[in-house]
């Protein structure tokens, strides 16, 4: 389907995010959400560090849209679930704007790409496969438990050193995707 268009809008936005922001400020989000924590939750262990946002991009945000691009129509619950991912980003980023009244790195292609691609998504999806409405729910659930474990992940993941409960995590969520379609092909079957 569309994984493509998603991935292009995923680059871009990861260019707002770590390239340069819509104030030309080089890798401005681990700054921005650094100083926000700070600020907001003094007494936290969370913090983006080189190491967590490498680990969570790569594992957490790469691998599920390359499995979405290869799965196509064979198994599409991987591109709801990346669908979904963006949506919920898209969310957090205009949440955070409302809340702080402020622009955070990534809002401009979180407006004018995730919001409207993520939801075109789910719609041709809908009308092009056999994907439901409530696949799409599915999907964006995935996007919520998956931002929601960000925390938690983010204080795991900022150590240099790889341990077995990284790994453990990182491949979970890599292969959420993957079991995902396997409950959506079962469910599928009964329906």
């Amino acid at each position: 389907m569309a994984s493509w268009s998603l991935l292009i809008a995923y680059l871009l936005h990861q260019f707002e995010e770590f390239g340069v922001d819509l104030y030309g400020n080089l890798n401005a989000l681990p700054a921005y959400v650094n100083g926000q924590l700070a600020e907001q939750l003094s007494h936290t262990p969370i913090m983006l560090t080189e190491f967590s946002v490498y680990r969570i991009n790569t594992l957490g945000i790469w691998v599920p849209f390359l499995l979405a691009i290869w799965a196509g129509h064979r198994f599409p619950w991987m591109g709801l679930a990346v669908a979904g991912l963006m949506l919920t980003n898209a969310a957090v980023h205009i949440g955070l704007a409302f809340m702080m009244r402020e622009y955070n790195p990534g809002l401009a292609t979180a407006l004018l790409l995730f919001l409207p691609l993520s939801l075109r998504y789910f719609i041709v999806s809908n009308n092009k496969t056999d994907a439901s409405w409530g696949a799409a729910l599915i999907g964006i659930a995935f996007g919520l438990v998956t931002h929601a474990a960000l925390p938690a992940l983010t204080v795991r993941l900022s150590e240099p050193a790889w341990t077995a409960e990284m790994v453990l995590l990182l491949v979970a969520l890599i292969l959420s995707p993957v079991v995902g379609n396997l409950l959506y092909r079962l469910m599928a079957r009964k329906a």
